[in-house]
């Protein structure tokens, strides 16, 4: 008996020891990267001698944006984003008018990740692989560090702290232009990924919010390359795997993502989307504690800098006083535009306010309702109006900035240069609201854009058939121009079958 015990004491040390040095190897390697710095392939079976980051069960370190574990684990990085549970961040109720919650950007991004993101039936990671190649013109290189040092340089032009350029005082809007990256692909997932975000939000909100708020779109404030594969080791069929933070004015938060983006026979392919966390939108704009070793640093914003400017270059004197009195112009002013305007009642278009904040605010200094408006400036380009060239159905610029106000489709009301009334009285009139299977130049208007947007209903679309004002000549002279050919002898006009078909229907 005492023989049978001490055996079964040996066996239960035995199996505990095991465990223990399987799970903590199971552990070390969480994620380990298949090549080492030098391109060579790791070997699992080397032990660490110490624990990893990602040993650490709260890290998620068993996702695919996390970053490898570091050495020593002495690197801290600042401004990581939280990861936090959707219902840990919602305002108290005292806070709540009417519930702000999606005003304050407390939306769940977690559910939103999940819409935003397409469903393959494969895992993308089985079917992809890192490959030494350099990452805009694909030229072999020789060791993974000249990778990982390209991918860093193209980080620093796009991972950037954009607070120079906040002022609270005007709305601010963080251009994408501005981090734009060389590589074109890269480019047109994240202007992809964020027009879902901006369009499936309202698969989220109550119809109360779509009421109270509308939708209010988010801004690319910065982003990053973590990892370029390329899927069936074809090296035109790079796949990126991004971290990007969302930006919009309100929230209390700048949320990130991640997101795995590639493009295969033309189609926008986005998927494993996750929802990383959150950081304090303060951390992002403020200026930042002053860094003695930076010798470029700028203590404060430049928008409230007192800064003198030296410049010995006359020319350059002459365009920045001419700049400066340009910034005097009614063109270049701000008003407040009233949102409930209607003439009717001889209300004032303007509102008498001088601040963004007192414009936009539903309450006053004394926390009284009154009314409000948006803060706006004409526009000065034709890419800052919501309707430029959104009709893709033919070549034509409708929708640009006409004397410093957005042109808009027929039916739609301005309220200041930039913005639109949304109630159902003045919705977009659209062509080929009742076209079955082909289209039309030329038919009734209706207000159908938003159903055409369903491909299967319309597959003949490229997107809503808008209709703008005078666009009648534009739409017959591309189509005769695509379709139709001219006889000079005989003085004819031939046409394509299908447009003959199309313009008789």
């Amino acid at each position: 008996m005492e023989y049978f015990i001490l055996l079964l004491f040996l066996i239960i040390i035995f199996i505990y020891y095991f465990l223990n040095i399987y799970l903590k190897t199971t552990e070390h390697f969480c994620k380990i990267p298949e090549l080492n710095r030098q391109g060579e392939i790791n070997d699992k079976r080397v032990a660490f001698l110490y624990s990893p980051q990602s040993n650490i069960i709260t890290s998620s370190c068993n996702k695919y944006w996390k970053d490898w574990p570091k050495e020593s684990n002495s690197e801290l990085v600042s401004l990581n984003s939280i990861p936090i549970q959707q219902d840990q961040i919602e305002l108290p109720m005292e806070k709540q008018f009417g519930n702000n919650n999606y005003k304050a950007g407390l939306l769940n991004f977690s559910s939103l990740s999940i819409i935003v993101s397409d469903k393959i039936d494969y895992d993308i990671f089985d079917k992809s692989k890192e490959l030494l190649l350099s990452p805009i013109d694909k030229k072999p290189l020789e060791y993974k560090y000249q990778l990982d040092f390209k991918i860093m340089e193209l980080n620093k032009k796009t991972w950037i702290d954009r607070w120079k350029l906040y002022n609270p005082s005007v709305k601010m809007h963080f251009p994408y232009e501005e981090i734009k990256s060389p590589i074109e692909k890269i480019n047109i997932l994240n202007n992809e990924f964020v027009k879902r975000c901006n369009y499936r939000q309202k698969e989220l909100m109550s119809d109360n919010l779509k009421i109270n708020y509308g939708l209010m779109f988010f801004d690319i404030y910065k982003y990053r390359i973590l990892e370029i594969r390329y899927l069936h080791d074809n090296k035109d069929l790079p796949i990126y795997i991004i971290e990007i933070i969302l930006y919009r004015e309100t929230d209390l938060y700048m949320n990130t993502f991640s997101y795995i983006g590639f493009i295969e026979d033309d189609k926008i392919k986005i998927v494993n989307v996750d929802y990383i966390g959150v950081n304090a939108t303060d951390n992002y704009l403020q200026t930042p504690g002053y860094n003695s070793t930076d010798i470029n640093q700028e203590i404060i914003n430049h928008n409230f800098s007192n800064k003198p400017i030296l410049e010995k270059d006359p020319d350059a004197i002459v365009h920045l006083y001419k700049k400066y009195l340009e910034s005097f112009k009614l063109k270049n002013q701000y008003a407040c535009f009233n949102l409930d305007y209607n003439p009717e009642f001889k209300e004032s278009n303007f509102l008498d306010y001088y601040s963004r904040e007192m414009c936009e605010s539903n309450l006053d200094m004394y926390g009284r309702k009154k009314t409000f408006g948006v803060f706006d400036k004409p526009c000065q380009e034709d890419s800052e109006c919501p309707f430029y060239k959104i009709n893709k159905n033919y070549e034509n610029d409708f929708g640009k900035c006409i004397n410093g106000k957005c042109q808009l489709p027929l039916n739609m009301e301005n309220i200041g240069y930039h913005y639109f009334k949304t109630d159902k009285a003045k919705k977009p009139l659209c062509y080929n609201c009742k076209s079955n299977d082909k289209f039309q130049i030329e038919t009734l208007l209706d207000t159908c854009c938003d159903e055409q947007y369903d491909k299967t209903k319309y597959p003949f679309l490229n997107s809503p058939d808008y209709a703008f004002e005078d666009d009648i000549v534009n739409r017959t002279n591309y189509f005769h121009t695509k379709f139709c050919t001219f006889d000079d002898k005989t003085t004819k006009l031939t046409c394509d079958t299908l447009y003959v078909d199309n313009i008789n229907s």
